[in-house]
């Protein structure tokens, strides 16, 4: 169980087809050599040159008015259903959803939306102005590192349950799809399953819930499920204890 014990020997093929023997501690140092204390990677943003609309779950602009002029106009702010492709300074170009390059490279990607009249679509509208007249005070503390959150310890995360077992069938392994399992076996006993037709019970109300996935530092795969929160009040007998340190407890002793 000690990775410091770990005396196997791993065949690793790199990008010109060359293979090669290393132990599995020299991979692994390897990898934390590339990312940061959050196991993420780091790269050099250099432009954006591309973007691509999913129909399918893109908001349309009858719903984005019906939204925005409705009780809760919070809602027609989404960016879902877009992609945008960045090149970096390394030669290389990924895909990445819109609401990340939003929150990483605002001023760029305004830019690049009003360049290619996209400042009308609904997943522009609603932040593109802003941006641009806050221009120059957002470029002062956008940094042009972006962390890769697709990837953590050179492994990729999933995002969705379909995603993790397609890398899985993808690789040959079994590695989320146990986390899956370890996960829903442990939370399985906080539910009820009801029977056809039997009603919901008295202060019991329906939200959403989805798996979330992440890398351990010894790569071991973890799944989470979590709840949509946010579409429950928060029940009455809820409280807050902050916790008080010793030194604190001490002192107010001293006073009294």
């Amino acid at each position: 169980s000690n990775p410091l014990l770990n005396t196997r020997i791993y065949l690793v093929e790199f990008d010109d087809g060359h293979v090669a023997e290393y132990s599995a501690n020299v991979i692994a140092e390897a990898i934390y050599n590339q990312v940061d204390d959050d196991g993420l990677m780091h790269s050099l943003f250099t432009d954006i040159i591309g973007h691509r609309k999913i129909e399918d779950e893109a908001m349309s602009d009858e719903d984005f008015t019906a939204l925005e002029t409705g009780q809760n106009p919070l809602h027609a702010r989404t960016t879902k259903g877009w992609d945008i492709c960045i090149q970096w300074c390394d030669g290389s170009s990924s895909w990445h959803p819109l609401s990340e390059i939003k929150n990483s490279f605002p001023v760029q990607l305004a830019e690049y939306a009003k360049h290619n009249d996209l400042q009308d679509e609904p997943a522009f509208r609603w932040w593109l102005k802003h941006t641009l007249r806050r221009k120059k005070y957002l470029l002062k503390a956008v940094k042009s590192r972006y962390s890769k959150r697709t990837h953590k310890f050179g492994i990729q995360v999933p995002q969705t349950v379909e995603e993790a077992l397609e890398i899985d069938r993808a690789t040959n392994t079994t590695f989320w799809f146990d986390a899956i399992q370890k996960e829903m076996k442990n939370v399985r006993v906080a539910f009820k399953f009801l029977d056809t037709g039997e009603r919901v019970p008295i202060g019991y109300k329906w939200i959403k819930c989805h798996l979330i996935f992440d890398v351990k530092m010894d790569f071991t795969r973890k799944a989470r499920y979590v709840a949509g929160g946010h579409m429950t009040d928060p029940p009455a007998t809820l409280t807050y204890s902050s916790v008080v340190s010793r030194d604190s407890v001490r002192i107010a002793f001293m006073l009294a």
